[in-house]
């Protein structure tokens, strides 16, 4: 263990720093070190990696700004990997150096030619175990390569995850110092110590990498875990953190979502006067999305108890369920765009654009033929989680027919609200002709307010869900299928006239009490006649 005494005074190309520095003093000592590694040695490396503990403490409560915070995080594992650079001996056999600080600990390993080890190295900190094949990596670098465990505790403030996430370790990274040739022999396997806390309340944890400024789920995947450790695999060097979701959003989004559509269904079956094209795919779009998030939900539940062949199962028909939803959000689309061309025009009898039984067909023919087709060139299309190896080109099977249909959604979505606009622009200048009635005022709010919430119905929200989480995770798709299903519930059910006169018709027999009549300024009991005296 090295120990740097807190009144050390450094000085870097000509600035002068003390160890209780501040963040604008951080900053530049970053700079510094990534600027001028050439003035790294062996002697000064325990001070400066002293100095930059202190000074990221310091930094800690300089700024709120997630970017700016990601920023200087992102500086502080270059500048770590560069100090620690600078303790990098050659060597013909082994050589080890550990280091304890305040807030990090390393274990640095160099390997020569002639080192009679194993192919798989060890290195360990208090919070975490490493298993490499340096020896593998030596043999691509003339026989000698170096690599260092490090564990930052202080890190989770500065790279933060998304707004449900939640670490539940600490920062660790795995690099290669100067070795050229960076490329594993094989992956190497991590073991972290988890918040037991955080598990118990929030569940099992993901195996994230660190990558353009966010965490991300491809390159590291878990293949063991209990209480205590998860075991992550990853095929690249960087920086890794086992990371949860806060369940809370989705314990409440999750059978609001399954209500609204179970609801919608049910209604749809029951007060349709007659099943349209039209209807017809908002009832498949509605059975697809309340599938996709039942098989979303027995997933997260059954996951500890899901391997081999029942994991893969699953996971086709979570994929198969996922694609229909989208085809059928792109058929609604369509059908909605031939709809608005046609405000204008009168038609005393409206034939459909296509026979249900052709949209059924399209329906789940395209992903039945999409899944057949993975599954059958790609025999482990699918991972231990569950879903697509998202390491494979087979990924692109879900996700280049998703991003496909919701690009056609949004153009298709903005040709509606242009050809709506100018309806209502002629609607607006004949109605100025002449005073407009309150009906007219209501009917154009009423157009207004359903084409805003089409762009929840048509999916296009889920563009933004795509940004925010890149393998759409399924806190993110429970939240997606909810807000969805409450504005088709809401357009399709509530605001729709003729609905609620066929739900008040179908319910009235089960009303016990009995029906009103006016006569006259009278209120009069169905079967009584008229009191006289009333009159």
């Amino acid at each position: 263990e090295v120990t740097v005494l807190s009144t050390k005074k450094l000085f870097l190309k000509g600035l002068f720093f003390q160890v209780d520095c501040s963040a604008e003093c951080a900053k530049k000592f970053l700079d510094q070190i990534l600027d001028s590694s050439a003035l790294v040695t062996p002697e000064n490396v325990m001070e400066y990696l002293n100095v930059l503990i202190n000074c990221t403490e310091a930094f800690r409560g300089y700024t709120a700004d997630e970017n700016e915070l990601k920023k200087y995080g992102n500086s502080v594992l270059k500048a770590t990997k560069t100090l620690l650079a600078g303790l990098v001996i050659n060597t013909d056999t082994y050589y080890s150096i550990n280091i304890s600080l305040k807030t990090l600990e390393v274990q640095l390993v160099m390997v020569g030619p002639n080192a009679s080890l194993t192919n798989t190295i060890r290195l360990s900190t208090s919070k975490a175990n490493l298993d490499i094949d340096l020896i593998g990596i030596s043999k691509n670098n003339g026989g000698f390569a170096a690599v260092a465990l490090i564990s930052y505790t202080n890190m989770a403030n500065f790279l933060t995850p998304d707004v449900f996430g939640i670490m539940a370790s600490d920062v660790v990274s795995v690099t290669l110092l100067n070795t050229s040739n960076q490329e594993l022999s094989k992956p190497f396997n991590i073991s972290q110590i988890q918040s037991r806390d955080i598990i118990e309340a929030e569940g099992y944890p993901f195996c994230s990498n660190w990558k353009n400024n966010d965490w991300e789920y491809d390159d590291c995947e878990d293949i063991e875990m209990d209480t205590d450790h998860t075991v992550c695999s990853c095929q690249s060097l960087g920086t890794v953190s086992l990371i949860t979701e806060d369940d809370t959003v989705y314990f409440v989004t999750m059978p609001l979502g399954l209500v609204f559509l179970s609801s919608t269904l049910l209604i749809f079956v029951l007060c349709r006067r007659q099943l349209t094209g039209s209807n017809m795919t908002l009832i498949n779009l509605c059975t697809s999305l309340l599938l996709t998030q039942v098989l979303v939900v027995i997933k997260e539940a059954l996951d500890p108890f899901l391997n081999g062949k029942a994991c893969a199962v699953l996971a086709g028909f979570l994929q198969f369920f996922f694609l229909t939803s989208f085809v059928w959000m792109l058929i609604d689309a369509v059908m909605l765009f031939n709809s608005a061309k046609n405000l204008t025009k009168i038609r005393s009898n409206n034939r459909e654009a296509l026979n249900w039984k052709y949209l059924i067909l399209i329906g789940y023919g395209t992903g039945l033929i999409v899944v057949g087709v993975s599954a059958a060139v790609v025999s482990d299309a699918y991972d231990e989680r569950c879903w697509l190896d998202m390491n494979k080109s087979v990924r692109w099977s879900f996700y280049g027919p998703v991003y496909f249909i919701l690009a056609l959604n949004m153009i298709l979505f903005i040709a509606i609200c242009i050809i709506i606009s100018f309806t209502l622009k002629n609607m607006n200048s004949e109605i100025l002709q002449r005073t407009r009635t309150e009906a007219e005022k209501k009917l154009i709010i009423s157009i207004l307010v359903k084409t805003v919430a089409q762009f929840f119905i048509l999916g296009c929200p889920w563009v933004v869900g795509f940004i925010i989480d890149k393998n759409l995770e399924y806190f993110s798709v429970v939240i997606l299928i909810c807000v969805q299903s409450v504005f088709i519930f809401l357009v399709h059910c509530v605001f729709n006239q003729e609905v609620r006169e066929q739900c008040i018709k179908k319910l009235r027999p089960f009303c016990q009490c009995k029906k009103l009549t006016k006569v006259g300024d009278t209120q009069v009991t169905e079967g009584e006649a008229p009191n006289p005296a009333s009159n």
